[in-house]
């Protein structure tokens, strides 16, 4: 079966699992091998990448993460970590966004193009877009060099319209004048800025009227979120994700129910934060690991994301047989009160179900020994809504949720994003500083 025969996508379960274990079992040893990085990794565990069967690899395998590569690099002057299998060709550059730390190289093959190219025509056929449509593509620079969704589209027959996204202008002229049907990669402050751009024209479709399809490409976003996106745009949003230096691993489909991970391409798993056990179930949350089952530039075996999920292992609604996630946020955010582990983006998502607060700028309290939750709300205007009834129902929709006592701090808009626009304000704070004084997002 051709990668890119629709017909994978609905591959039998027991089908695509047999695949998943002849892919792994092969590219294993390889890897563990030519890796400087893995090799070391395996070495320390004392296992031998010779493995009969998957069931044995998740039983062995160790875990690799971004911090890993970080030391590595430190520790030798590899400047890619040890993440690569030595030099076989030439390569692209690019460095990761650097939202948790400083950022790591990325590199990108000929090869790597070919499974990003199927992986890319798969995505946007997931979504709704068909061989013929006029594509809107806006990337920032410094990913330039990973061009795999760009050669998906080109690999589904779509026409093609790529364009710097800080060139809000000419992005914004080019896309509507092709009258793009589709436009990827959007963004809170990309469609901010476009809408500022056409204010004064006053546009009722500033990307055209054509346009019917949006990329989501920033933080996966909330049904409620979504609804207010898709009435403003007139169109229908559809969630993507990167992890952990991976690519656009995840996309949704027309169900929305979760975003899809090809199996054939990525192993996914969830493993239990505190033990690093593996987590078994139909439906498994926990922090997710992905192993790539291609051959490329940058292997990754037992990749800990660092993100927070849900996985789904049994077929979607869309007949789609490989997982779907739903994330939860960066491990790194989770908040512990009392017994509970909350996630901040899960609290944010309830808080902007109050009517009046669907655009809040939300953060959550993170220290030892707290026994409510503690949230920081922003809030424009010269007096704060402390005591009404808008802090009430914030008190009421967040208590039902968690069946804890819930405080509201009411900081001025101005002071919360002194520091960065509105998606960049850390998801959590130390009780007791500055409301300005943020910390960076571990």
């Amino acid at each position: 079966m051709e990668l890119t025969d629709p017909a994978l996508e609905r591959i039998d379960v027991a089908e695509l699992r047999a695949l998943q274990e002849r892919k792994l079992l092969e590219l294993a040893p390889d890897v563990v091998e030519r890796s400087p990085l893995h090799a070391k990794i395996w070495r320390a565990a004392g296992v031998a990448p010779a493995f009969d069967s998957l069931d044995a690899f998740l039983a062995t395998a160790p875990h690799t993460s971004k911090d890993a590569v970080r030391d590595f690099a430190v520790e030798t002057g590899d400047p890619l970590g040890g993440l690569h299998l030595g030099r076989s060709g030439p390569v692209d550059y690019a460095t990761s966004s650097g939202t948790t730390g400083a950022p790591t190289l990325h590199t990108n093959s000929a090869e790597d193009l070919e499974w990003q190219a199927v992986q890319g025509a798969r995505n946007f056929r997931a979504i709704g877009v068909r061989p013929g449509d006029t594509v809107g593509y806006a990337l920032p620079q410094w990913v330039r060099p990973f061009l795999g969704n760009y050669e998906g589209l080109k690999l589904l027959g779509c026409d093609v319209a790529l364009i710097d996204w800080a060139d809000v202008e000419r992005l914004v002229h080019t896309i509507s004048t092709v009258q793009a049907r589709a436009f990827f990669l959007a963004s809170a402050p990309l469609l901010d800025s476009v809408a500022q751009a056409t204010a004064a024209a006053g546009a009722a479709a500033p990307l055209g009227d054509a346009l019917e399809i949006l990329g989501w490409g920033g933080d996966v976003l909330s049904p409620v979120a979504r609804g207010r996106l898709a009435d403003r745009w007139s169109a229908r949003i559809y969630n993507t994700a990167g992890l952990g230096d991976l690519g656009f691993v995840c996309f949704e489909c027309e169900a929305q129910d979760g975003m899809h991970i090809w199996g054939d391409l990525f192993l996914a798993e969830i493993r239990d934060p505190a033990s690093g056990r593996p987590v078994d179930g139909d439906e498994r949350r926990g922090e997710l690991v992905l192993t790539s089952l291609h051959r490329g530039s940058q292997p990754h075996l037992r990749w800990a994301t660092g993100d927070m999920a849900t996985l789904y292992t049994s077929p979607c609604t869309c007949g789609r047989t490989h997982p779907r996630v739903v994330l939860h946020g960066r491990l790194g955010d989770q908040v512990e009160v009392g017994a509970a582990t909350i996630a901040p983006t899960d609290v944010r998502e309830r808080v902007r179900s109050v009517a009046g607060l669907e655009d809040a700028v939300i953060q959550v309290a993170k220290a030892p020994g707290l026994t409510g939750l503690q949230l920081r709300i922003g809030y424009e205007g010269s007096t704060a809504p402390t005591g009404s009834e808008l802090e009430a129902a914030v008190r009421d929709r967040v208590a039902d949720a968690y069946e804890l006592q819930v405080e509201v701090e009411w900081i001025p808009l101005e002071t919360l994003t002194r520091k960065g626009p509105p998606h960049k304000v850390p998801l959590t704070f130390s009780p007791g500083a500055p409301s300005d004084d943020q910390p960076s997002r571990e």
